[in-house]
């Protein structure tokens, strides 16, 4: 019986996913749109979305119950997140994966959950 492999395994697992988030985030903090949002450091941040991703993605599950999808929506409401804005994420991902060498099939399904992800946390029209 053939073991479907996750998105984790296909990208290279912790080492690529730890890539891709910091590639991330060194966007994110140059966007007019985005950078604003992250006044208070960006250490403790960029770890969670590293643990998030790793789980997102298939890989173990470090990330706590507590911050899963519903929860990591009701924690941001604090923010005008618009379409605007996940559009604006969904740029800086896109070009993250794109630059640590993500492409294909592998970066098709990453960036349709990217995109389920970035549209779940709009909370302003």
């Amino acid at each position: 019986m053939k073991t479907e492999t996750s998105i984790y395994q296909e990208i290279g697992e912790s080492a690529t996913v730890r890539r891709l988030v910091e590639t991330f985030y060194g966007k994110v903090l140059k966007h007019p749109k985005l950078g604003h949002f992250f006044t208070k450091g960006i250490d403790e941040i960029i770890e969670k979305q590293f643990l998030f991703l790793t789980r997102y993605l298939g890989g173990p599950n470090l990330y706590p119950e507590d911050i899963s999808p519903p929860a990591l929506r009701t924690r941001h409401l604090e923010f005008e997140i618009t379409k605007e804005v996940s559009d604006a994420w969904l740029e800086c991902m896109g070009e993250s994966v794109d630059e640590i060498g993500i492409d294909g099939e592998t970066r098709a399904k990453m960036m349709e959950k990217f995109q389920a992800i970035a549209y779940h946390m709009v909370n302003k029209i």
